[in-house]
């Protein structure tokens, strides 16, 4: 399971009176590059709507889908990869999150608790909450992708920093993310962000503790049509799961 493209996610739906309906314009659109070692892949990412926002990413392979409240906070996400037999969605109910669907070949019916911190599943959206914040630190939830542990997580806003890009040399805004309780020289992940247009511009992390792969994912000027994945039939179906549940609320 990509542990990079994780991080991001993204596509859109617009509230129509009661129901839920694509967008036919994006807010944003982009292509990105993950490099992993020697493997290198392109995905797309969408965002549209307003209230909801939905947020997707993807290579056709590993699809993620996420519902975002106003906030830029997650309220349901959808995983699929049909390579690894997984096809899951978690949603936020109050103080917890519930699992449901199959992860890598294995039913699963689980409901965490959580507190009344946000849940952040779409770091390259939920992290602009920082850049423009009178506050420095936010404290989040997150459920790691490849085991589904539910972890709190902490932000820190810091310097702004010249990084290299497909386009050049770019000013940035760095963003660390480090798990609570844990050293950040255990594991951390550190974002860029064009702080004036609020776009993700490059993240770099290892995919577990020291020692394990780097995976580097940078904004590519690649053409978004020639990375983009055919979301529409998963699409629809987490927009109806969204749909039924907020009518049971």
């Amino acid at each position: 399971m990509g542990k990079g493209l994780f991080f991001l996610c993204a596509v859109g739906i617009v509230l129509v009176t009661s129901s839920l309906a694509i967008s036919a314009q994006p807010l944003e659109n982009y292509c990105y590059r993950e490099t992993r070692g020697s493997d290198i892949r392109y995905f797309s990412w969408i965002l549209e709507g307003e209230d909801p926002l939905l947020l997707n990413a993807g290579d056709g392979v590993e699809q993620h889908f996420n519902v975002l409240d106003p906030q830029k906070a997650s309220r349901v996400w959808h995983l699929t990869n049909e390579r690894e037999k997984t096809d899951l969605s978690i949603r936020r109910n109050g103080r917890s999150l519930q699992l449901t669907g199959l992860f890598f070949g294995r039913h699963l019916e689980r409901v965490v608790t959580i507190d009344d911190a946000p849940w952040y599943q779409a770091l390259s959206v939920g992290l602009r909450n920082l850049l423009q914040s009178q506050t420095a630190t936010l404290e989040f939830w997150m459920v790691r992708p490849d085991t589904l542990d539910v972890r709190r997580m902490r932000a820190v806003r810091r310097a702004l920093e010249d990084i290299e890009t497909e386009d050049g040399k770019r000013q940035a805004r760095h963003i660390r993310i480090t798990a609570v309780g844990i050293p950040s020289w255990v594991w951390r992940g550190d974002y860029w962000f064009d702080e004036d247009a609020e776009v993700f511009l490059r993240y770099q992390g290892r995919s577990g503790p020291p020692g394990a792969p780097l995976n580097l994912i940078e904004l590519s000027s690649k053409p978004v049509a020639e990375c983009s994945a055919d979301f529409g039939t998963s699409l629809m179906d987490v927009v109806r799961d969204f749909e039924s549940g907020e009518e049971k609320r």
